[in-house]
């Protein structure tokens, strides 16, 4: 972890370094040194954050689209897990015309379906508070999740 904080801010190493040497004190080198330690610290709880929400988020999703109790038929709970779950991977909102082409699962759910069975099934997920409709198309609700982890995971 360290070496890595080296040499991403490889001038302050070496200015560390060079102060530590000319004044002998490796106070202000231990410093900086603690410092990125604490950084590298914080990108991997990020990290392992982010990947438990990931994680909790699938499970949640495959929790709700298991099966035909909750959506009507097993073909319908398929095609809204597919697209929450491909929707949850992507930064940026979605807009419905590519939502359609966002990955070939997606396709294959939708191939000889209305473009009335998209927005049905969008409208459906709006209901159960999965997504939520923005200027630039549709989110994933993954925030959802975070009232399941702890709260210290969440700095």
């Amino acid at each position: 972890m360290l070496s890595n904080h080296y040499n991403a801010t490889r001038n302050e190493y070496y200015r560390q370094l060079d102060l530590s040497s000319k004044k002998r004190n490796v106070h202000s080198f231990i410093s900086y040194a603690v410092q990125g330690f604490l950084d590298g610290l914080k990108e991997q709880q990020d990290f392992i954050f982010n990947q438990t929400l990931d994680i909790f988020w699938e499970s949640y999703i495959y929790e709700i689209f298991g099966d035909e109790t909750t959506t009507g038929s097993k073909a319908r709970a398929k095609r809204l897990r597919t697209v929450m779950l491909e929707l949850s991977k992507q930064k940026e909102p979605v807009s419905l015309e590519k939502l359609f082409t966002l990955n070939q699962n997606i396709f294959n759910c939708y191939r000889g379906k209305s473009p009335i069975t998209l927005r049905r099934d969008m409208i459906e997920l709006m209901k159960q508070d999965l997504i939520k409709e923005v200027d630039q198309g549709i989110k994933a609700k993954k925030e959802k999740i975070l009232a399941f982890l702890p709260m210290s995971s969440r700095n």
